[in-house]
């Protein structure tokens, strides 16, 4: 999607026009695409799910199999 992004905003950055066009297209598309994701999540029960923060943890540390390293090199 990057790729064909860049390709259209190189195509429209000659003209102010050009520039105008792509943006309204744009919001358009975000518009449409909020509305569709809104629609998939009210299907259900009728809650719209809430954007819960979940804490990322680091990773347990587990020892290396064989003989454990030394101070000593």
């Amino acid at each position: 999607m990057c790729n064909l992004f860049n390709e259209v905003a190189d195509l429209a950055e000659d003209s102010q026009e050009k520039h105008e066009k792509v943006m309204t297209r744009l919001l358009e598309l975000k518009r449409e695409l909020i509305e569709s994701s809104i629609n998939s999540y009210s299907i259900g029960d009728g809650v719209l799910p809430s954007k819960e923060i979940t804490n990322i943890l680091d990773p347990i540390h587990l020892r290396r199999k064989g003989r454990p390293p030394t101070k000593r090199k």
